[in-house]
């Protein structure tokens, strides 16, 4: 390593107060820019350094404004970066122990796709209630009934508070509750 003049030093001084990196100046003047750092630490770095989105993290953007939103599973540290830089426009969601990452004005889809993979084939009414409170959607009667009252085997059951049923597995469950 070279020794610098301070004739070398006011240079340096004189580059960083430009648009010049750090780097093009230590490459400008041969030293490490561990060196450059040293001589300039006082002086603010004029650039603007602008967030951008690149690599995975645009494949998990991508993916979240054509399906409305997205579960934190191995991309969990793109999703809170996109999240760091668009706390307005992608919020997130917890219910037990299961995140997402969803649009804000695609609440309702995350919503339902939250309800669909929902670990028991049972919903409890305080449960949809909470989902529903937690992702700020109002469900009436009827969206309630539309949502569960599918034809297929994996249907949840909603639990009313009465302790009925909204389903058409009621009879079955009637049952189970009875054993």
């Amino acid at each position: 390593m070279r020794k610098l003049s301070d004739k070398d030093i006011e240079k340096i001084r004189e580059e960083a107060r430009t648009m010049k990196s750090r780097y093009e100046i230590a490459r400008e003047f041969g030293v490490c820019h561990t060196v450059i750092y040293r001589y300039t630490a006082d002086i603010p770095t004029p650039r603007e350094r602008r967030p951008y989105i690149r690599g995975k993290c645009l494949g998990v953007f991508k993916k979240i404004l054509s399906d409305g939103y997205i579960y934190s599973g191995e991309n969990g540290n793109e999703i809170r970066k996109l999240q760091y830089l668009l706390p307005t426009i992608i919020k997130r969601s917890q219910f037990n122990g299961k995140s997402i990452y969803y649009l804000e004005d695609k609440n309702k889809i995350a919503l339902e796709s939250m309800i669909k993979t929902h670990k028991n084939r049972v919903i409890k009414y305080r449960d949809l209630t909470a989902l529903s409170k937690l992702f700020n959607v109002k469900i009436t009667s009827y969206e309630k009934k539309d949502l569960f009252d599918r034809k297929t085997d994996k249907t949840p059951i909603i639990r009313r508070k009465d302790g009925g049923y909204l389903s058409s597995y009621s009879k079955y469950q009637t049952n189970l509750d009875s054993f």
